[in-house]
């Protein structure tokens, strides 16, 4: 019954936008939004960095919005300029502190309204396109690029609050471009499309592979030679993450893993490095813990603990094919 009494009010919510009850911006800048309809894990931040590299690579300038979900913070909040960060972890939240260290050419920003962010980008920057990361739900600002990603869960699990859906798969109609994770089966895809009309007919595969492994808090690739460590994270579904390492030949001997955007504690910290007993003396975490976990440098450092960060890499099948779609549905707007 509670799903359902969500349902309806998430149906209410979106026939008011497409009926331009409830107002949605326009910006002058060229919007593309990437995001899903489950709740984390389906690899937006990974996936938000390969475009943005993207189009710096063609020369283009590129701001990000997102929440800044779990942050100290609130309202409006400038995380990044393109050449300085201004912020941390905690007042950024870990996801956009992660991309404004990853890209520190973009833009980044923090604000739960997207459009004022927005207006914002337009009048102080010379910014081309607008990211919205996480943006398929915020539809008070209009995007002309409407990207959602697809994993296992979102075919497999019910609505909010006994699934993880945040809208009916029936929402998917509404994006221009599906991207399925490589872990989705055709038998799901037939299904989805068999049981739902008009759903876009840009659909592309996408995975997640190891970028490169490099000392935590160092820019430099610094790859370890004995492929035996702890993980410790605090990510969504963090046995992707461990899977990725394993496929790489790494062998796990202890596993850490926090709930999601969690904040480590001091306490934390000193139990993990006492109970590690690989020979090396090392953990591996992910580069959205990275930020957080800076706070306790010197607790690794005691305990001689060396933090490796894994850094992970979207590619999507047909490409050239994406990028070309892509281009082609704001060249009007540059």
């Amino acid at each position: 019954m509670l799903d359902y009494i969500y349902s309806l009010g998430i149906r209410w919510r979106n026939k008011q936008f497409d009926a331009d009850t409830f107002a949605s911006y326009k910006s002058s800048l060229p919007v593309i939004s990437i995001g899903n309809i489950s709740t984390g894990g389906t690899g937006k931040s990974p996936f938000v960095q390969h475009l943005t590299r993207h189009f710096l690579q063609e020369g283009k300038k590129i701001a990000i919005i997102g929440r800044g979900y779990r942050r100290s913070t609130k309202g409006f909040l400038l995380v990044s300029d393109g050449k300085t960060l201004y912020e941390n972890a905690k007042t950024a939240g870990d996801e956009l502190f992660m991309h404004a260290s990853a890209l520190p050419s973009a833009i980044i920003i923090a604000d739960e309204k997207r459009s004022r962010a927005a207006q914002w980008i337009e009048k102080n920057t010379q910014c081309d396109i607008i990211l919205l990361d996480d943006g398929f739900q915020h539809r008070h600002i209009k995007r002309d690029v409407d990207i959602v990603l697809i994993d296992t869960q979102t075919l497999t699990t019910r609505l909010l609050p006994f699934g993880h859906l945040r809208e009916p798969l029936t929402s998917l109609q509404r994006a221009s471009v599906l991207c399925f994770a490589d872990s989705v089966t055709q038998d799901m895809k037939n299904t989805l499309f068999d049981n739902i009309s008009h759903l876009p007919k840009e659909i592309y595969t996408y995975s997640t592979k190891i970028r490169k492994i490099r000392r935590a808090w160092h820019s430099n690739e610094d790859f370890p030679q004995v492929k035996i460590c702890e993980v410790l994270t605090s990510i969504a579904h963090p046995e992707r993450f461990h899977q990725l390492l394993h496929k790489s030949g790494w062998i796990l001997t202890n596993i850490y893993s926090y709930p999601d955007h969690y904040y480590f504690t001091e306490q934390d910290i000193i139990r993990i490095c006492k109970s590690n007993n690989t020979s090396e003396k090392s953990i591996y975490i992910t580069t959205k813990d990275e930020g957080k976990l800076s706070y306790f440098k010197h607790i690794f450092e005691q305990y001689s603990v060396e933090c490796y960060v894994v850094e992970i890499e979207t590619y999507i099948e047909n490409q050239e094919q994406f990028n070309s779609f892509v281009n082609l549905s704001i060249s009007k707007r540059l």
